[in-house]
């Protein structure tokens, strides 16, 4: 069993947000569409295909996943995979769009000077930290700023919610950012797969078992209540898991979790360490 596993988020033209386009999506999906077979999670778990097959999956529960990329699947009779993280659902947009939003309007060395402005005085971010082995897309300043945005939410939440609120109407943002019920249902009928991205998008590792375990329950019963289906795997957030949030995660009966380790999978594959390679590093020759 050879299976690889891809991620995307944004799929759009003519945005500052980084993602990729929709001609190099469709060139992506034509050229993998040649090597591999598409499956869901559900076939490689309980199928354990012994050809060539290829997952896509979708984190954050885009409208890019509907505008733009399901066209694309139907032209290929490709399936792929749906990670929601269901406060969408409940007209709550996530911290990570909400700094998406911000730094296509504003550089990082600005949004930094904001944050600290309003920062308590222990927390500002200096110029001193390195954070770029956890974004190694990024500069130096957006590593920084990521990391504290993502690592320390107590604290950074308010704040950029501060800064967003004056510079963005929330509500009509999250129409514009995410896919809803009516979009999922869709995309369901249409043999696609959808599975949980928790429900807050947190970094589990940072929270106590009894947060982690609330975080992807609430998950389930939001999709089941919305959609009619009980989400069997698990996208991790910012890839970031622990032998115990996978115990937590078997308990509630996922049955696979994927990670952000690059990697081809095989039967000797932990169905809760699967290997997912971002679509940036795919090079197609």
């Amino acid at each position: 069993m050879d299976n690889i596993i891809i991620t995307y988020h944004y799929v759009r033209d003519n945005s500052e947000m980084k993602g990729l386009s929709t001609a190099m999506f469709q060139k992506q999906v034509e050229w993998l569409s040649k090597r591999f077979r598409f499956i869901t999670f559900k076939e490689l778990i309980e199928q354990q295909p012994k050809d060539p097959t290829c997952i896509l999956t979708f984190d954050d529960g885009l409208i890019d996943g509907y505008d733009n990329v399901l066209p694309i699947l139907k032209q290929y009779n490709a399936k792929a995979t749906f990670f929601i993280p269901t406060q969408i659902l409940l007209g709550k947009m996530l911290l990570a769009q909400k700094r998406h939003l911000l730094l296509s309007i504003m550089d990082a060395i600005e949004f930094t000077a904001l944050y600290n402005l309003l920062v308590p005085f222990g927390q500002k971010i200096t110029a001193s930290e390195d954070y770029r082995r956890f974004y190694p897309r990024d500069d130096r300043v957006t590593a920084n700023l990521k990391y504290r945005l993502d690592r320390y939410q107590d604290v950074a939440t308010p704040i950029l919610n501060k800064i967003f609120n004056k510079l963005f109407n929330e509500k009509k943002e999250h129409q514009l950012m995410y896919l809803n019920r009516d979009h999922l249902i869709c995309l369901l009928n249409e043999g696609m797969e959808v599975g949980s991205h928790t429900h807050t998008h947190p970094h589990l590792a940072t929270l106590f078992d009894i947060e982690i375990k609330k975080e992807l329950v609430i998950s389930m019963e939001i999709l089941k209540q919305h959609l009619g289906v009980c989400p069997s795997v698990i996208s991790y957030p910012f890839g970031n898991y622990t032998s115990e949030i996978v115990d937590i995660a078997k308990k509630i009966r996922f049955v696979a979790g994927v990670t952000v380790k690059p990697g081809v999978n095989n039967a000797s594959t932990n169905p809760f360490e699967l290997n997912r390679m971002d679509c940036a590093d795919l090079i197609i020759k």
